[in-house]
């Protein structure tokens, strides 16, 4: 993963380089990619790498490495580079709401919460009627305790759209982790009501059915997903 991270870099650092001389780095990377030793797979320029193994695993090799005393000089520019792709991408894009969730929920991944919920609060100001945005703000605040304000982004992001399934499923999750299981429910029967095909909408609402002791309405939740999802 840190050798893909490091492919995925060095084409963002030719994109960037492309951008300022008009040049598409789309025929770059298929010119590369044409190489069989190298192969055009993680060739594509785009957002900075994120996701919930490339930033965890560059950092987890440096940290190792570091422990032995050995400097993996590359890896940790790969890192440097790729934040500072964050920032180009921000600035080039302040209005993309994607750009700022791919970044901030990579921030999420890396358990580096108050560094997602300052890329989150900057969307907001640019993009304050966006429920994706208002949603991951919600979760931002909800993972550094501050569940009064993660509520009301949460209903925020309902409020502006009432079939926002995220949300519903994550309002769910607060007040479930509060107690208030009736509350609970009826965000993930909402949730269920919008998108029933989810296996993580009726497994959610099979466990919060249970915990309030309706197993009748619990069992046929259960027939249906084992019906949908059979492996599960």
């Amino acid at each position: 993963n840190a050798f893909l991270a490091t492919k995925i870099t060095f084409i963002n650092e030719i994109a960037n380089l492309c951008e300022k001389t008009g040049i598409d780095v789309e025929d770059i990377s298929i010119g590369i990619g044409l190489d069989k030793r190298i192969g055009g797979r993680f060739l594509r320029a785009g957002p900075a790498y994120g996701g919930s193994c490339f930033p965890k695993d560059t950092k987890a090799i440096v940290t190792t490495a570091d422990k032995f005393k050995t400097n993996l000089s590359v890896i940790k520019s790969v890192i440097k580079s790729n934040s500072l792709r964050s920032k180009v991408l921000l600035k080039k894009y302040p209005n993309q709401a994607i750009i700022y969730n791919y970044i901030g929920l990579s921030y999420i991944e890396l358990a580096e919460n108050n560094k997602a919920l300052e890329i989150f609060l900057l969307a907001n100001q640019r993009l304050p009627s966006e429920p994706s945005v208002l949603c991951n703000t919600g979760i931002a605040y909800k993972n550094l305790d501050g569940l009064t304000s993660a509520r009301k982004y949460f209903k925020k992001a309902l409020n502006i759209n009432s079939k926002h399934v995220p949300s519903h499923i994550n309002l769910g999750h607060l007040e479930n982790n509060l107690n208030h299981s009736d509350l609970a429910t009826n965000h993930y029967s909402n949730a269920y009501d919008l998108n029933n095909n989810s296996e993580e909408v009726l497994t959610y609402y099979i466990l919060s059915l249970s915990a309030q002791g309706k197993f009748d309405e619990a069992k046929k939740i259960i027939l249906e997903l084992n019906n949908k999802f059979p492996n599960n």
